[in-house]
């Protein structure tokens, strides 16, 4: 259930994003939002697994967090490797949605951990 609503989660701000940038600002970067999205949603899972995997072996270092946390920065600096070696005029549209995209996300997860964590404390 919680994978179902990480997806939707996903879909729903992917088509917010691609109308604003299709209809507001009159981008043809339909293809790379999806892309963008679809590798967010796999770091996404990647990470929540790792998280979830961490937390059931009952080791809750720091480290361990920001460990992967660098772990999707460097992930995400090689996804966008490609699109900086070749500059276009769309590059820098394209590193901005990018970043719009990675933020939401983060904040999303961020709220995620931060009621995680408050709902244990609460027991």
């Amino acid at each position: 259930m919680r994978l179902v609503k990480l997806f939707l989660f996903f879909l729903t701000v992917c088509t917010i994003h691609i109308l604003f940038a299709e209809f507001l600002l009159e981008l043809e970067a339909k293809r790379f939002i999806v892309k963008s999205y679809l590798f967010l949603f796999l770091l996404s899972l990647f990470s929540t697994g790792l998280t979830h995997l961490l937390n059931k072996l009952k080791n809750k270092s720091p480290f361990y967090f920001l460990t992967i946390n660098g772990l999707k920065i460097i992930a995400s600096i090689l996804y966008l490797l490609p699109f900086l070696s070749n500059k276009t005029e769309m590059t820098i549209y394209y590193i901005m949605h990018f970043f719009i995209a990675y933020f939401i996300i983060l904040i999303k997860e961020g709220r995620d951990n931060y009621m995680q964590l408050k709902a244990e404390n609460n027991h």
